[in-house]
């Protein structure tokens, strides 16, 4: 998944902290030049929190967009790549507070399309299946838990990362984690 905010110029820029200094004074260049290598990555995470592929792909676009305008707000007290995560989760938890995901969901617009292509289609069903009643489970719980598990479990982040982005210290991250799996392992009963 290409976002539209990626129009990139070829230029000799390569180093990080000249592509941070040039986008923070307003360089598109070096702004898309940043952003591109996150695109893929953002989609992929909203993705598999949303499960709905026109609307990811929405989702990723809105991200890219407000940190193109928010760059030069930057603290680079962390990685780009982890700010820009932030900006993801924090707009994803929007999404799911907002009265679209309240439609959306009351509608079940779940890509069917978005199946994993190695098992059968039985298996692929039941797949689906679960999947989407793991992820209505994980939507359910409270903002705190929400973004643990995300960050954690869909997306195989570290203690120590999810600690960064969320800027909280790791056994914070490690009690929300057990709390998380607790209160989703009650939710969800026999699904496995």
């Amino acid at each position: 998944m290409k976002a539209d905010c990626q129009d990139i110029e070829n230029t000799d820029l390569t180093e990080p902290s000249e592509l941070l200094r040039l986008a923070k004074n307003g360089d598109s260049n070096s702004m898309a030049k940043l952003i591109e290598p996150e695109i893929d990555r953002i989609f992929s995470m909203i993705m598999k929190m949303v499960g709905n592929k026109q609307i990811s792909e929405e989702l990723t676009q809105e991200v890219c967009m407000r940190a193109w305008k928010g760059i030069a707000s930057f603290k680079e007290e962390a990685l780009f790549s982890t700010w820009v995560t932030r900006i993801a989760i924090n707009h994803t938890k929007n999404f799911f507070n907002s009265a679209h995901f309240k439609k959306t969901k009351a509608t079940g617009e779940l890509d069917q399309e978005y199946l994993d292509e190695t098992p059968g289609a039985e298996t692929q069903i039941i797949s689906q299946q679960t999947r989407e009643k793991v992820r209505n489970a994980v939507a359910e719980l409270p903002n705190i838990y929400k973004e643990i598990i995300w960050l954690t479990q869909f997306e195989a982040k570290s203690y120590k990362e999810t600690a960064s982005i969320l800027e909280i210290p790791i056994g914070t991250v490690s009690s929300r984690v057990n709390k998380a799996l607790h209160l989703l392992k009650g939710s969800l009963g026999g699904v496995e």
